[in-house]
């Protein structure tokens, strides 16, 4: 593992042309930042597994992601906030699960979104999130348990009525968001799953 025995190593930046594979994790606990300035190529599932002290991911605004991969920052119980490159098209299935702390989700996308099965499950510090009009998909469960989540913004204003971008709303999508005041179910929408 690269960077294990490094007690004292509390920020990382990755730039250029970076492939994250779990053949080259990185393991280091003491790791509480880490920066993207460049085009990631590839990421693996669970690649930041062993990041147990992450506070803070920052993208860079010019930085190229397509997806972020299934677990890649669950369980990180330090993360705060997480602010999603235009780029992005596919928050896979438990991305960020288990991030009790996380308060603040900002996605920017310009391209069609996907938000996967438990992307979000039981971020029960989650107070926001602000969604481009480009979402497509809320996959079952993916906000499930967000208990003090009260607004979900699409576009620039709280539920606008502009929002024509949201085809499908799984199961139990927003199962248990007790706080959540009000969310207005786009025209757009074509189907809304069970409770």
């Amino acid at each position: 593992f690269v960077f294990d025995e490094m007690k004292n190593l509390n920020t990382i930046k990755f730039s250029g042309n970076c492939l994250l594979e779990n053949e080259n994790k990185i393991v280091n606990n003491n790791i509480k930042n880490v920066e993207i300035t460049s085009n990631l190529l590839h990421i693996e599932d669970d690649y930041f597994k062993y990041f147990e002290s992450l506070e803070k991911v920052d993208f860079d605004t010019s930085t190229t992601i397509y997806f972020i991969p299934k677990c890649c920052f669950a369980g990180k119980t330090k993360l705060t906030k997480i602010v999603i490159p235009s780029s992005c098209q596919l928050i896979s299935e438990k991305a960020f699960k288990d991030c009790v702390n996380l308060e603040s989700v900002e996605i920017n996308t310009i391209l069609s979104l996907i938000i996967e099965n438990e992307a979000f499950y039981n971020c029960s510090s989650l107070l926001n999130i602000e969604l481009s009009n480009a979402i497509k998909k809320i996959g079952k469960k993916a906000f499930m348990n967000c208990t003090k989540l009260k607004e979900f913004r699409i576009g620039t204003q709280l539920n606008n009525d502009n929002n024509d971008s949201i085809e499908h709303i799984d199961d139990c999508a927003f199962k248990n968001c007790v706080s959540l005041v009000s969310f207005k179910i786009p025209d757009s929408c074509q189907s809304i799953g069970r409770y």
